[in-house]
């Protein structure tokens, strides 16, 4: 026989879930404008500089950008700037591969963001020959 004290908890327990249920915290983020303008050098290298524009309403700590590799030899001299053109210091970067993606991410303090257009991060790369 069960016991009734055990069932007893297990109602109590089932209510509490009922009465303080985890908060639930929306975000909504999308670009509201993306820019990228490329420039090609002499030596089969180019330049890209991306422009990017976010919606925000949450609370936020980091933006990434993800580039598909694709048919590019390699990606080098890649930098982040601020919607103001301040270069973002290495340390608030992350830049790794994952997959056949370069994964760019700009780690800041987390912070709620109100309905807020950003005109950050900018993006400036240098990539080398198409295979």
């Amino acid at each position: 026989m069960v016991n009734k004290n055990i069932i007893k908890g297990f109602f109590i327990l089932f209510g509490l879930l009922f009465l303080f249920p985890n908060p639930v915290f929306a975000k909504t983020y999308y670009y509201q404008n993306f820019g990228v303008e490329i420039f090609v050098n002499k030596d089969s290298t180019f330049d890209v500089i991306e422009r990017q524009t976010y919606y925000l309403d949450g609370n936020f700590g980091f933006f990434f950008r993800d580039i598909e590799r694709k048919d590019l030899d390699h990606f080098s001299d890649i930098k982040v700037f601020d919607g103001d053109g301040n270069l973002i210091p290495e340390g608030q970067l992350d830049i790794s591969w994952k997959g056949n993606r370069k994964h760019i991410q700009w780690n800041f303090e987390r912070r709620d963001f109100e309905k807020e257009l950003n005109k950050q991060p900018n993006f400036k790369s240098k990539n080398n020959n198409l295979v």
